[in-house]
């Protein structure tokens, strides 16, 4: 499926995504899904999808982390990124992300509407040992799945707020929301405070959130 333009820059894109993601957690310390919203949020997430040259050959994955940072006017260290033949999971799942999209036509955007990052490590066994085909496989039939809308993601959609926007605005933790958001955790079971934070936030009855997707 490598046989157009953007084929020339593919390799690259996986290789600085994936950089891009190791560097953010295992050197400047940030956790995977929380680095995830800043990546969707400087607009990189963007250039990486378009396959610009400029940033998925021009810089390194550290620079684009750095970068990406800064834009979005996080405080950190900038580290020196040393790479390491034994890749770590999260390199992986940048990778892997990258071929996720670039072979579905699917943004990243649209993609974490329903698969958070978490949800790519947690199949690192076994699919880091196959084909990228393989996990591509195996993730679209994750989304299948999932591509059902609960009424919190509706309600969400209709307030216009991004998941991040609404994390912070109900103190609702991102990942919490996200597996709420995708029916991988009932909303039904959760606190009472948490669900009154989300109905607050959306400006919308609690109960009207509930539902039993999945």
């Amino acid at each position: 499926m490598m046989n157009d333009y953007s084929s020339l820059f593919i390799k690259d894109a996986m290789d600085n995504l994936a950089s891009c993601f190791d560097y953010a957690v295992n050197f400047l310390g940030f956790d995977i899904d929380e680095f995830t919203p800043f990546f969707l949020g400087s607009g990189y997430d963007s250039y990486f999808y378009n396959l610009y040259p400029q940033y998925v050959s021009g810089i390194s994955g550290s620079d684009a982390a750095d970068r990406i940072l800064e834009k979005c006017n996080v405080e950190f260290s900038p580290r020196q990124y040393i790479t390491s033949s034994s890749r770590s999971k999260e390199y992986w799942g940048g990778w892997v992300l990258m071929y996720f999209v670039y072979i579905k036509k699917m943004t990243f955007k649209e993609l974490f509407e329903y698969i958070s990052m978490s949800d790519i490590l947690s199949m690192y066994h076994p699919y880091h040992e196959v084909s990228e085909d393989k996990f591509v496989e195996a993730l679209t039939e994750v989304l299948l799945r999932r591509r059902k809308t609960t009424r919190l993601q509706k309600a969400r959609i209709e307030a216009g707020l991004t998941q991040g926007q609404l994390s912070i605005k109900s103190g609702v933790n991102i990942r919490t929301l996200q597996q709420y958001e995708i029916g991988s955790k009932d909303l039904a079971k959760a606190s009472y405070s948490s669900v009154l934070s989300l109905a607050n936030a959306l400006y919308v009855d609690a109960s009207s959130l509930i539902d039993t997707v999945l």
